[in-house]
């Protein structure tokens, strides 16, 4: 009977062990290429309208450096793009990604926006394309295997919000 109790006890502790494996190992890579770093900025639109990127369709805004003290722009800038919701600029949605290539993850190494098209960015380094206007950041084109990483945007009042 003792040997029995311990032989189910030593199944559920490898069970668990199993399980714990596989729960790490399902992590999306995505994600992960680029480190998690501290993620916060916002832009006031009550203060101005930075190059009129409230309501231009598919406008994109490159954050490179801190305005504030307590911005944090994420591991190679912000990059941010205004989706028209139903075909208009009036009530848009934003999408905010990391501007650093995933494929090359080095900070220093960034996409540019606007590159071949409107809503994809480019990385000049490795020639990977994303596509920016689906909220996803996925790579259409070059050896990239990873997307975008992808941090919170929300628009509360006049006042955009980035986060991770």
């Amino acid at each position: 009977m003792k040997n029995k109790m311990r032989v189910r006890k030593y199944i559920y502790l490898l069970i668990n062990i199993v399980l714990v494996c596989l729960s790490q190992s399902c992590k999306n890579d995505d994600q992960l290429r680029i480190p998690d770093v501290p993620v916060r900025y916002s832009i006031d639109f009550r203060l101005g309208d930075p190059e009129g990127f409230q309501y231009t369709s598919y406008k994109t805004l490159s954050i490179t450096q801190p305005i504030k003290a307590t911005d944090r722009i994420g591991y190679g800038g912000l990059l941010l793009i205004n989706i028209p919701l139903g075909g208009s600029g009036v009530n848009p949605d934003y999408a905010a990604y990391d501007l650093c290539c995933p494929y090359e993850a080095d900070p220093r190494i960034i996409v540019t926006p606007g590159k071949p098209k409107f809503n994809q960015a480019r990385c000049e380094v490795c020639g990977s394309v994303y596509d920016i206007g689906n909220k996803v950041g996925n790579c259409v084109e070059g050896p990239s295997k990873w997307s975008l990483k992808r941090y919170k945007a929300g628009l509360y009042g006049d006042i955009l919000y980035v986060s991770r």
